[in-house]
């Protein structure tokens, strides 16, 4: 088993645990929950099997739609955003990067990693968010669903890249 699949799947199991004991309870001003599961699909490589980022978005869905009992919401949208995550990698890396680069800040640099973390946090938010209200009535509410769930996760994403900077600088 290659080193990347162990430590995927290591990420997979501290996301659920953090997920369902801490970050589900968030809802800051009533509209703001961190979905930092997403990033079990945003560190897949560059390059990485199409078939095998939609399986671990599928998986890690499944796993907090049971946690949250959610039949499917998760699932579905984790599924459409990693379907979309190796278009928006591609969208934010130059043509000449190695067909196997980290999608991390230090590889693509932070302005092209702050982008193709608010697309892919904005897809997932809009979707989900859309599914949860299933209707526009109280679009400020739904709209600011989205926006505050995007801008949290992407600070929590953002200061656990900086983080893991900052620890992998040191050795």
């Amino acid at each position: 088993m290659n080193i990347d699949l162990l430590r995927h799947i290591g990420l997979f199991c501290l996301l659920v645990l953090l997920h369902t004991l801490l970050l589900m309870h968030i809802h800051l001003w009533g509209v703001a929950t961190p979905v930092l599961y997403i990033y079990v699909v945003s560190t897949l490589r560059r390059g990485y099997p199409r078939w095998a980022t939609l399986l671990w978005g599928f998986v890690m869905g499944v796993t907090v739609d049971a946690a949250q009992n959610t039949p499917g919401m998760t699932a579905a949208t984790l599924t459409l955003t990693a379907a979309l995550q190796p278009v928006l990698v591609e969208m934010f890396t130059p043509r000449d990067a190695d067909a196997n680069m980290p999608t991390t800040p230090r590889s693509m640099g932070w302005g092209s990693w702050t982008a193709y973390m608010l697309s892919l946090l904005f897809v997932h938010c809009l979707t989900y968010f859309t599914f949860e209200f299933f209707s526009f009535f109280d679009i400020r509410r739904w709209a600011g669903c989205v926006i505050g769930s995007t801008l949290l996760s992407f600070l929590i994403a953002a200061a656990a890249e900086l983080a893991h900077a900052g620890t992998h600088h040191q050795r």
